[in-house]
Parts: C-alpha cells; structure tokens; sequence
C-alpha cells in the first residue's frame, strides 16, 4: 500500500507515541527529529535535516509527492514551513494562541496557508475557519488519586520561567505562615532548576518541595502521583492538563496563563480551578487554601477523570486525527 500522508513531529511525548505508531500501520508515513532513542521504532522514520541557528530544514522534496499531512508545529520549523509549498498540503497540530499580538499575526498568517489547524481541546480557538478540535492522549487511562485527607500536590512540566513556579513557591510559604502546609511534588526538568531549589531553600520550604527531575519510568510517575489532590501550573497551562485530568486530578491555573488552547478543557470548579491572575501569591495562597478546605475535591476529581475518559481517550484521539487528515 503506498502511504500518501506524512506526519512530522520535533519528538514526542509518551503520551503520543502509541497512537503515532497506529497511524504509521495505518496509511502514514511519521517523521521525528529526534536523538530520543525510546523513540527509534520501526514504524517511525528519524527525519534527516539540515540546522541553522533560524531552525530545522527538512528536505522539502522528500515531501512533494505526499498528497496532505500534518506537521506538529514548533517554532523551528517555522521557517521553513513559511518558505515551502509543504505548507498548502498540511494540517498544523498544536499552532495556539499566544499572548503577542504580531506572533498571532504571524500564526493566523500561517494557518491561513495551511490546510487547517488541529488543536488540543475539543472546541478550539478560531483561525479563520481552519480549525479542527482535537485533544491530546495520555498513556494513562485510570484515576490514580486515593481518596483521603491529603495536602499533597502535583507540578508536571519542564522547569522554565513561564511555569512561574517562583509565585506558586512564594504562594505555599504564605500557606505555611497561615497554618496550611501543602507538600509539592515537582515532576520535570529545565534550565530553572538549580535557582528554583535555591529559592525553595531560601523561602524557608524545603520539606515542603520534592524535585523528582524527569520521570520516564511510568510506574514511577504514577507512585508520584498517587494521593495528590490537586496539579497546578499557574503560568503555563500546556498537555499537563488533560494528562493531570487523567490521573483524576483537577488542574489549577490562571485564566491569563500561556496555552495552545489546552486551557478551553477547563472548566472552572466543575473539572478544575481558574484564576483571574497568577502575579499576586496572596492571592494565589488564598484560592489554594479554599480548593482543599471548601471545596468537594472528590467530586470535581471525578469529574476531571470522566471528562478526560468522554472527551479525551486515546481512541477518540486517533479517530479524530483520521477524521481530519483521512
């Protein structure tokens, strides 16, 4: 069977790989550039390119004769998606909305030209009528949380300044001053890390912030996991959020936080926590606070997992992704 559609993807998560893997038995060619050897699978072509300091290059006429694909978007193959006909026949995965004005003139330039835009939620942001509502998979299909009084929380996410980690450390000291003490499991990595634990250590709340670095292993991820109530990333709100729901935990962020659009699955104390602003740690301290004392974590837990179990399974996802590409 000669396969007519491409996928090109910088990588990929856990989360992603079985149903790339599906897709490549199924009618699709799937390029990665990557060095991740967990990634090296027979079915999935290494992408061989050319790297400047503007980003990737792939051959373009490696491409010519596939009829349509999807290209996942990263910023380095922004270029030369720009400055080649591959972007006519491709669906954009991922292309989300930013909070600078000309970058999104510059994404709804590029959806524009592209066959459509595949986001990860179910109802999407709009561009120019070239949306397709999508939502990402997560390797876990079962809630994992244990049902009792717990003060234990969940950061997932590489360790970077848009996390804002900073406010939520400054958040738990203030808790702490208060008579709340939460324990923060922080699973990731990332050039933040040697002064985030610095900060950890001078803000005093040392015992109450566990760096785990990057979890592969995922029994390893899921004994992490297990008994936190609650996931928070509060200035960026990315794949995390539908991963957390599928553990059964709701994900707690700001309505201002930085997202591909992921942050729509949101909905707020019903599957999980917005906030007006994440800049003020009272204020952030405060609505914690009141998440675990007034709230029934219980049910709106629930409610994450069933959301993620209706909306966001991995079956759902590829039968999406066929939908859209065909």
């Amino acid at each position: 069977m000669v396969k007519n559609r491409f996928i090109i993807t910088i990588g990929a998560p856990e989360w992603r790989l079985p149903m790339l893997v599906k897709l490549a038995e199924q009618n699709y060619d799937v390029f990665v550039i990557t060095q991740q050897k967990s990634l090296f699978h027979k079915e999935i072509k290494n992408l061989n390119l050319s790297q400047s300091l503007f980003g990737f290059f792939p051959d373009k006429n490696l491409f010519q004769s596939y009829e349509k694909g999807v290209c996942i978007f990263d910023r380095r193959l922004f270029l030369w998606l720009i400055q080649t006909k591959i972007i006519s026949k491709a669906y954009l995965w991922g292309l989300g909305l930013g909070n600078n004005t000309i970058f999104n003139y510059i994404r709804f330039f590029v959806a524009k030209k592209s066959l459509g835009v595949i986001t990860y939620m179910p109802f999407g942001q709009k561009f120019q009528n070239k949306n397709a509502g999508f939502i990402i998979n997560s390797t876990f299909n079962n809630p994992t949380y244990l049902w009792k009084k717990s003060n234990k929380l969940l950061f997932i996410g590489s360790l970077n300044k848009r996390k804002r980690l900073d406010i939520l450390f400054h958040s738990l000291k203030i808790a702490k001053e208060d008579g709340y003490e939460y324990i923060l499991e922080v699973i990731g990595d990332g050039a933040e890390k040697s002064q985030l634990k610095t900060l950890v250590h001078n803000l005093g709340i040392s015992n109450n912030v566990n760096f785990h670095g990057h979890v592969s292993d995922q029994s390893h991820k899921h004994k992490i996991v297990k008994g936190c109530v609650l996931s928070i990333s509060l200035g960026q709100a990315g794949l995390s959020i539908l991963e957390s729901m599928s553990f059964g935990l709701p994900f707690f962020t700001a309505k201002n936080a930085i997202s591909g659009g992921e942050i729509e699955n949101i909905i707020d104390e019903y599957n999980g926590f917005l906030i007006d602003d994440y800049n003020n740690p009272k204020f952030v301290a405060l609505k914690l606070i009141k998440i675990t004392t007034d709230i029934s974590l219980n049910e709106i837990s629930n409610n994450a997992f069933d959301y993620f179990s209706n909306f966001a399974n991995g079956d759902l996802m590829t039968k999406r992704f066929k939908k859209i590409v065909g």
